[in-house]
Formats: C-alpha cells, structure tokens, sequence
C-alpha cells in the first residue's frame, strides 16, 4: 500500500506544472521577454522583475484594433489571464483590511477582472522553454476550447 501512495505522489509531482521540472520552462523564468501568438493575434512581455509586478503589458487584434491588455501569469495552475489595461487602470479599488499590502496588485487585477466583460481567460496546456500553448476557457477573440500557441521570441 505504502509503494502505490509513493507513486501516485511522485506521479502527481512529475505532472504537476508547479514541479521544478516544469519551473523552468514558466514564461516568469524568462525576464523581459516577449510572448506573441502563432497567428500574432495577441502578445505579452513578462516584467523585467515579476516578483515587483504580478502584471505584464501586451495586446490582443479584435477586428483589426489592438486592444491594450494586462496580463497575469496565475500560479500554480499556470492560467493566464487578462483584462483590457484601461479598465485595470480605472477600477476603484482599496484593499481589503484582510489582505496584506503585498496582496494589493493580484486584489486589483482580481477587482477588474470581476467587473470586465472583455476579461480573457486562457489555460496553459503545455509549458515549453521556447513555447506555450494556452487552452481557452473564455475569449473575446478565440474559440472556447481552441489551443493558442505563443512563441517565446526575445
């Protein structure tokens, strides 16, 4: 009994995208760079410091208009999110007395992602060095359950 516990929580970390295996290839490990779509229809670039600001700047095309979007890298499920940045940077917002100052930034982006009716919601799906393909689960742009490669290229 105690061997098949073992493996099933060895199995459980081996596939698991929090698992230092897959660490590495988490789009955070790669400071400064740029993330664009396969058919460059919607981009992100990681801050050079993500520790500072959970949020990266980028775009997604809606009808041939870029649109201006805040992205967040959720861990440890590896989802990523994002909002239209003009309604991250006019959500009226003040902290929870529950949460700590360190919180502010993912309560924010948390406050304009419940109030917005443009929010993305994308899955990550595979996690490669120079790649990662997103499932979606809410779109403006995409179709539900449509996969979304984005390449790795700065």
């Amino acid at each position: 009994m105690k061997t098949k516990v073992l493996l099933l929580i060895v199995a459980v970390l081996l596939t698991s995208c929090t698992s230092p295996i897959y660490e590495k290839y988490h789009p955070h490990q790669h400071p400064g760079s740029k993330w664009v779509s396969e058919d460059e229809q919607a981009w992100f670039i990681i801050n050079s410091d993500p520790k500072q600001s959970p949020h990266h700047r980028g775009g997604i095309v809606v009808n041939g208009e870029e649109i201006s979007m805040v992205f967040e890298i959720c861990m440890p499920w590896g989802g990523l999110n994002a909002v239209p940045k003009e309604e991250f940077d006019s959500v009226e917002f003040s902290l929870p007395s529950h949460y700590h100052e360190d919180d502010e930034p993912f309560a924010r982006f948390g406050e304009a992602w419940g109030k917005s009716e443009k929010r993305e919601h994308w899955g990550f799906v595979t996690l490669r060095e120079e790649y990662i393909v997103c499932k979606i689960h809410a779109s403006s742009v995409f179709e539900k359950g449509e996969e979304i490669t984005f390449f790795r290229t700065l």
